[in-house]
Order: structure tokens, then sequence, then C-alpha cells
């Protein structure tokens, strides 16, 4: 391979790369929240691999696993905000050209107690609320 082709190839990949802000650990609330198709696990219900210090797959995880992202680690919300503490996982999507912000509760009264937090999102850009049934239900559009 030419060095200019390298080059070219290890910008892209550098491009792609996330730079998160925080540390997962001890979080695994999107072990939960996500629904992941590649092991047939529906949102909501615990991952089958998911052990007391994270992933027992995490080297060998799915694609839909390698390709999520979390908004806390990248900085979104107070440390105090961390997914296991308020039971809402924040993940982003390209929807519609757009990029727009997923809140998926994973605690039952999560959503009414965090107003401040889902107002604070949904005022930099879209926010959709997952509604159960396939559906997404708009946040302060």
């Amino acid at each position: 391979m030419s060095r200019a082709r390298n080059m070219r190839r290890l910008r892209r990949k550098a491009a792609l790369k996330v730079m998160y802000l925080r540390p997962c650990q001890p979080c695994t609330e999107c072990c939960t929240a996500m629904r992941i198709a590649e092991l047939d696990k529906p949102q909501g219900e615990k991952c089958p691999h998911e052990g007391a210090q994270g992933c027992n797959i995490y080297t060998l995880r799915p694609t839909g696993c390698r390709k999520w992202n979390c908004q806390w680690r990248l900085g979104v919300g107070t440390m105090d905000q961390r997914p296991d503490l308020i039971g809402i996982v924040l993940s982003a999507a390209l929807i519609d050209g757009e990029v727009t912000v997923l809140a998926n509760e994973t605690r039952e009264g999560a959503l009414d107690a965090n107003q401040d937090l889902l107002q604070l999102v949904a005022s930099k850009g879209p926010l959709l609320v997952p509604d159960g049934e396939g559906g997404a239900v708009g946040v302060g559009c």
C-alpha cells in the first residue's frame, strides 16, 4: 500500500473514532436500554452478556453495541446524571439527515423526574422518547 493511501486510511479511521470524556463503568444501563438485533435482545431487557464488571463479551461484542454512543459519556449532563443514577440513557442517531437524541427510560418515572435534563437536551436539537410501541414522541418540539 502506498504511503499516501495509508495516510488517507489512517485519517479516515481517526475521524470516525469517538472521543469520550467519561468512562462507562460502573454504569451498564445501555445494556438494558438498547435493542441488540444481533443477539435478538429486545429494548428494555437486560443483556444476557452483562456481568458485574460490564460486558462479558466486550472484545467480541456485536456491531450494534460497537456503533452505539452514550451522550452522557460525551459530556451531556452532569456527573450526577449518569444513566444508571437517573434511569435514562441518552443516545444519538441520524434521522432524516438530522442528529437526534433518543431518551430511553430504564427506570419507571425517570423521564418525569428529570425534565430539567430533557428540556436542556431538547433546547439544543431534536429529542425523541420511544413510546414502547415502535414509535417515538418528540420532546420540546
